[in-house]
């Protein structure tokens, strides 16, 4: 009996000592991760934003040319929010330096603009160009190239120094030659 007393006591002693060490093992702070090299993530959201600010100098711009909401539908416009959403996030995850984003002849006072806000999270804080005035007065037409799907050349090399212009036009109704017939008023090639 004495010897299962002393089993019993040892086995109580024993459950206490393990119990006083987890409790000391949660009082302790372990690293989030032992990977020295891994970035918390106030770091990488700093990073994106530099790199997107370098892309804004040294690499081409592509510029989303709004000036066709008054040619789509709401849905029509959300999808084009849509788009430009998923392009931006595109560019932020890639490591390589690509080009930067820019919208033109985007009024804050438009409908698309008020879709931007409402329908895209930290819309503001995105390391987006955004101009209301006419991508054509922005920029020399000489740096232009329009990229329609009407334009009867295929676009075979990217200079950096050009600017590159999407008609943000997304339309379920086919409205040929909007962008084409834009760019030949303005004197810009396509």
């Amino acid at each position: 009996q004495k010897r299962q007393l002393k089993l019993q006591w040892l086995k109580d002693h024993r459950k206490e000592k393990d119990r006083r060490k987890k409790e000391e093992k949660k009082l302790i702070p372990r690293p989030l991760d032992d990977d020295p090299d891994r970035l918390t993530k106030r770091l990488l959201i700093q990073q994106e934003k530099e790199h997107l600010k370098l892309s804004l100098s040294s690499l081409p711009k592509v510029v989303i040319d709004c000036a066709y909401t008054h040619l789509m539908s709401e849905k029509e416009m959300n999808k084009t929010r849509s788009q430009v959403q998923r392009c931006y996030s595109l560019l932020k995850r890639t490591n390589l330096k690509t080009f930067h984003l820019h919208l033109g002849n985007l009024e804050k006072t438009s409908e698309l603009y008020q879709t931007f806000l409402h329908k895209t999270d930290g819309f503001e804080n995105m390391s987006i160009t955004v101009f209301p005035g006419c991508v054509f007065e922005e920029f020399h037409p000489s740096e232009l190239v329009y990229l329609s799907p009407d334009a009867e050349e295929p676009l075979l090399t990217i200079s950096p120094h050009s600017v590159y212009v999407i008609g943000g036009l997304v339309d379920d109704n086919i409205k040929r030659g909007a962008s084409r017939d834009r760019c030949e008023r303005a004197g810009v090639r396509t």
